[in-house]
């Protein structure tokens, strides 16, 4: 497959130099079907159509990669396998991030270390919070209710007005709670009310 002489043989031995747009653009639409069903990467469609293109361009004729038949059915691939295909990773589970606590929180486990990876992936879950903005979580910008916490960053990718955001993470009764792994962390650290970086790296494990 990906291969345009092939294609045309099939097809009623259609020309494949010049190659119509609009076959061109079926070719690459056939292909997608292939790529998707295989979990390959827009790179093979990618490849396909540079191919084209060349042979095209070394036979001094027109490039028919160009027309807009051919263009959309690129743009479409390009969205459809932009995830990654076979590499494609599945979205992080809560069961699991309560598995991975339970494990980094068992009395043989219990480190300051443990618990503070524990509470960047629940709240990071959570709060559906990048690494880069977990990391500007700073210990006094953070504030405990009986039903929740408020975490409040200064500054934001997605926060246009450049006035500060607040996040709201509720406050769950399992040993993966963010709210209580965050206060437990913050208790032990010694960081309580101070401006540092929670997820800051410790040097020493308790």
């Amino acid at each position: 497959m990906f291969s345009l002489v092939g294609w045309c043989a099939q097809q009623n031995k259609l020309s494949f130099l010049p190659a119509d747009p609009m076959h061109v653009a079926m070719f690459l639409s056939n292909s997608l079907c292939f790529a998707l069903s295989r979990g390959l990467t827009y790179f093979t469609i990618k490849a396909a159509s540079a191919a084209i293109f060349t042979a095209h361009n070394t036979a001094g004729l027109d490039d028919v990669t160009s027309h807009s038949f051919v263009q959309a059915a690129r743009s479409c691939a390009q969205r459809s396998l932009s995830s990654g295909g076979q590499f494609r990773k599945a979205p992080l589970s809560l069961d699991l991030c309560k598995i991975t606590v339970s494990f980094l929180l068992q009395p043989s486990q219990s480190t300051l270390r443990n618990l503070r990876i524990a509470t960047f992936i629940m709240v990071c879950f959570s709060g559906f919070l990048r690494y880069d903005c977990a990391c500007q979580i700073f210990a006094d910008e953070v504030r405990f209710y009986s039903s929740h916490m408020e975490i409040f960053f200064a500054k934001r990718k997605n926060d246009q007005l450049r006035s500060g955001s607040v996040v709201c993470i509720a406050r769950g009764k399992s040993l993966s709670c963010p709210v209580s792994l965050s206060k437990s962390l913050l208790v032990k650290a010694g960081s309580l009310g101070k401006h540092v970086p929670i997820f800051r790296s410790f040097k020493k494990s308790f």
